[in-house]
């Protein structure tokens, strides 16, 4: 019996993935092995040994990712795992650069907060949570359907329903009264970001006219840049240009990884410096655009012997603190159960009513759950009020159950995150689909808030993009729409 050709060539990328696949675990694997071998001396083996297994355990999904050459719009679960790898798994070995041997503890650095009993709980949390995902996306969740939109696509009509997006968010964004909104800034928000995403996408299928791409990518993206810079918001101007690098991966690969090259190092350069002038006398006095030149320059004297801002520290410290999110888990294996009581589900009980909209409950309570984490532990001072520390969701299961709930929480929080990548992130989606599945699905990959503030808005927020969309793209138009959807 002869084979098609087509079975030949799917044989042969079979082949080929395993091999690729095989060739990225050994590098990886190889990586770990070396990161061990050359640990800081005041960093256990045995801490070692789990750091680095939950650095590979985290690449894993992205391993497999790219070894297949996924058709998947982008690549969700892999940025997951990339998270826990970089949060959880590397800053152990970077201990003599957040720590240095002439400092004295901070307060929640503690001995043994990288420990083995600490970064064993990272490395099976992290595990637990891949098991989960890729069982229940094989077993379970094969069979559901997928998220929809009316088609075929009409170019004209989606452009005019992005830019109804865009100009709602540019609305939140300036006018105080539209932020007062009860739930405005919940839908108006990411709305801008898709808008930008699926203006991308169009571009990049010449279906973007180019006084349309003059204004998206020209002016409004700069604007907006520009905006989030002058308020020092640098975690805001790092999603957008993730949440766009994301949506090139389904057109142009190459530039998504050059994009996430230029992201990391964007960051290294930008960090501390938007982090160093915020309170400086210089700063309230300038306006946006005197304060994102003045951001240029505190950037350039980094890599410059002539300083004028005497304060400012080497790159890499402030970057790796702001990272170790395993720290602040040891704060908590340490004085948990010991000195603070499990939390016993306290954070979880604002998911019973996220979910509705302050719009229909105007007197909803506030969820301040990282102000309530930091005063817990003594991570903030009792004049504190208005600040929180992140709360991740590994870390949220063990401070209110304790091992136990942290091995079966991160197993359902896999299980969970499969159900959300297939519904969200399924292959041969249209790239309005998959535009709205990012939207959604973005604000989980980076899980450093507690579950509830990073989940709560994900239902209303998918219905309502949802029937924008769905009434949108089938509403008979008026005659004036008509000449506006006319082509060219």
């Amino acid at each position: 019996m002869s084979l098609s050709p087509s079975t030949h060539a799917a044989d042969f990328e079979g082949r080929g993935a395993v091999w690729r696949t095989g060739i990225l675990a050994i590098l990886a694997a190889l990586g770990c092995v070396l990161l061990v071998l050359v640990r800081p001396d005041r960093l256990p083996l045995a801490s070692a040994v789990f750091s680095a297994a939950t650095i590979g355990v985290g690449l894993l999904p992205g391993i497999d990712f790219i070894g297949r050459r996924s058709s998947q719009p982008f690549p969700f679960f892999p940025a997951v795992g990339a998270f826990y790898a970089v949060f959880f798994g590397l800053p152990p070995f970077l201990i003599d650069i957040f720590w240095p041997r002439d400092q004295p503890l901070q307060a929640y650095l503690r001995v043994s907060s990288l420990g083995p009993e600490v970064t064993g709980l990272a490395f099976a949390g992290t595990a637990l949570m891949i098991v989960g995902f890729f069982m229940s996306r094989s077993l379970v969740w094969q069979r559901l359907p997928v998220f929809r939109l009316p088609s075929p696509l009409h170019p004209g009509r989606v452009r005019l329903l992005l830019w109804g997006l865009m100009a709602g968010h540019f609305l939140w964004m300036l006018v105080p009264g539209v932020q007062r909104l009860p739930s405005a800034g919940q839908f108006l928000q990411p709305a801008g970001y898709l808008a930008f995403g699926a203006f991308l996408l169009m571009a990049w299928r010449g279906e973007l006219s180019r006084w349309e791409g003059a204004l998206v990518f020209g002016a409004l993206l700069p604007a907006k840049l520009v905006l989030a810079v002058a308020a020092t918001l640098l975690s805001s101007v790092l999603f957008l240009l993730a949440f766009l690098i994301m949506m090139l991966h389904q057109v142009a690969r190459r530039w998504f990884w050059a994009g996430i090259a230029g992201l990391v190092g964007l960051t290294a350069v930008a960090f501390v410096p938007l982090h160093l002038v915020r309170d400086t006398e210089t700063w309230t006095k300038l306006g946006p655009i005197g304060r994102v030149q003045h951001v240029g320059q505190l950037i350039g004297e980094q890599f410059s012997e002539q300083r004028t801002f005497p304060t400012a520290p080497p790159l890499l410290p402030p970057i790796v603190k702001r990272i170790a999110q395993v720290v602040v888990l040891g704060a908590v294996v340490e004085l948990t159960p010991s000195e603070i009581p499990y939390w016993g589900g306290e954070t979880y009980k604002p998911l019973l009513t996220s979910f509705v909209p302050r719009a229909l409950w105007p007197n909803k309570p506030e969820e301040r759950t990282g102000n309530a984490f930091g005063m817990r532990y003594g991570l903030l001072l009792p004049v504190e009020t208005q600040m929180s520390v992140n709360l991740p969701w590994l870390t949220e299961l063990y401070a209110n159950f304790g091992r136990a709930g942290l091995v079966l929480g991160m197993l359902i929080i896999g299980v969970f995150l499969a159900l959300l990548d297939r519904l969200f992130n399924a292959k041969r989606m249209n790239y309005l689909e998959a535009s709205v599945g990012l939207t959604v699905l973005f604000p989980l990959i980076l899980q450093e808030s507690n579950f509830s503030v990073l989940t709560g808005s994900l239902l209303p927020l998918a219905l309502c993009l949802w029937l924008y969309f769905r009434v949108g793209l089938t509403l008979q138009p008026g005659p004036w729409i008509r000449k506006v959807l006319r082509p060219g």
